[in-house]
């Protein structure tokens, strides 16, 4: 990357601090205090210090940044509350090239309401 030599992929492996979605409570499988080694190896602080050690980051550069931040979040707020709702139907769109049979089952339902149940 430092190269110029095109785009370079880093991957970077961590550990997921909170839960998967918010209504996820990860204190129902770990205890709190497993969190305690992840956090001093948090890979964004050290990069923000490493940043700062060489003298390429500070506490104006980070202000303004996190401004920045806050403004672009809030306009996106702001655009996303004037679009118009998507059809409830659109949550099936773009899951697999081919959906899949119970998708296109549960598409249907969503889409004509659920079907009777069999009568035996």
């Amino acid at each position: 990357a430092l190269a110029g030599d095109g785009p370079t992929l880093i991957e970077a492996l961590t550990y997921r601090m909170s839960g998967h979605s918010t209504s996820d409570d990860p204190n129902r499988y770990r205890e709190t205090d497993a969190l305690e080694p992840w956090a001093e190896r948090d890979p964004i602080e050290r990069m923000r210090h490493h940043l700062e050690h060489n003298g390429d980051w500070d506490e104006e550069q980070e202000n303004a940044h996190r401004a920045d931040v806050e403004r672009r979040f809030k306009e996106a707020v702001d655009v996303a509350e004037k679009a118009p709702a998507p059809s409830l139907s659109s949550m099936f769109e773009d899951v697999y090239a081919t959906p899949t049979w119970n998708l296109v089952e549960q598409r249907a339902e969503v889409e004509t309401g659920p079907r009777p149940p069999k009568q035996h």
